[in-house]
């Protein structure tokens, strides 16, 4: 529960710190609950945005080819949340990987995992 504590802190600080900032792409909280049925299991709801992560991306390629233009949006959508969350809320990813972009049906990549 710990963890979920963090990720549900970090979530709610991140919500606060951009709701004035409709263009940062970041993974917003939607809810929190505790379920109940399943043994106490923590459950974070998020915007739902992505259609899949950045690795898996990078590690189907070339059959999943992106353009140069893809890239450099995708990584301006990262810079701009980093410099928001920084500026704003005083918040440090920490952990800025592939893993940790979401790729949005939009074409936008969306940073999550603030735990």
């Amino acid at each position: 529960r710990s963890d979920h504590e963090a990720e549900l802190s970090s979530l709610t600080k991140v919500a606060a710190a951009c709701a004035s900032l409709p263009h940062v792409r970041v993974v917003r909280l939607v809810a929190s609950f505790i379920d109940d049925s399943h043994g106490g299991c923590c459950c974070l709801v998020t915007t739902p945005v992505a259609r899949t992560d950045l690795s898996k991306l990078l590690s189907s390629c070339p059959q999943q080819d992106y353009s140069f233009d893809d890239a450099l949006r995708w990584a301006l959508d990262i810079a701009t949340a980093l410099s928001a969350l920084h500026r704003t809320a005083k918040l440090y990813h920490g952990d800025v990987s592939p893993r940790n972009v979401l790729l949005g049906h939009d074409g936008h990549a969306y940073l999550t995992d603030y735990g």
